[in-house]
């Protein structure tokens, strides 16, 4: 059985939407006067940076020179 945290809104909705690594709530708005719930979610990606320096050999064994 899930715990939840009934005042965790984040919670709720994460676990109600089913999402998953990698994807998250960024921000939850609610206008009560509008009946409006905005619910914004973010996907977090990884990113692979060259860092080679001139002279080092790549891990692929390429070298910057």
């Amino acid at each position: 059985m899930l715990f939840v945290d009934m005042n965790n809104s984040e919670q709720i909705f994460t676990i109600a939407l089913g999402l998953e690594d990698p994807w998250s709530i960024k921000e939850i708005i609610f206008d009560r006067d509008n009946s409006q719930l905005d619910i914004y979610l973010k996907l977090v990606t990884i990113q692979y940076a060259n860092s080679w320096q001139v002279g080092t050999t790549s891990p692929k064994g390429l070298s910057l020179v």
